[in-house]
């Protein structure tokens, strides 16, 4: 959480995968379960199925969210393919203190993950 009390989660996906569904998905439900304000940013581009794309989350139980830019810094980070720890932007992402979650029936190659 930042110092204005807002939630930032990033989600990192392929097309096809629902990653910019899901980032939507948890704006409403945040908002219906009582948060004051919830946006959904999903980065939309000249995007292919199965291409890398990216999409974001802010929530706040208190104030209402003015900014409207990509997330930096989030708090969480939720990777549907593990193919994506490859790609540097990806991986510039993982900082120290963000909890990730994972979508892999395998285990994870933690030698991908930054060193923190």
């Amino acid at each position: 959480m930042n110092d204005n009390g807002i939630v930032e989660i990033t989600f990192h996906g392929r097309g096809g995968q629902t990653a910019i569904t899901a980032s939507q998905l948890l704006a409403q439900l945040a908002f219906e379960k009582g948060f004051k304000d919830a946006i959904a940013i999903p980065i939309i581009g000249a995007e292919r199925r199965g291409a890398p794309i990216q999409a974001f989350t802010k929530i706040s139980r208190n104030k209402p969210i003015k900014t409207y830019e990509s997330v930096v810094n989030p708090d969480y980070i939720m990777i549907f393919d593990t193919s994506l720890l490859e790609i540097p932007r990806v991986k510039e992402t993982i900082k120290e203190g963000v909890t990730l979650l994972i979508n892999n029936a395998k285990p994870i190659n933690f030698s991908l993950f930054p060193k923190t």
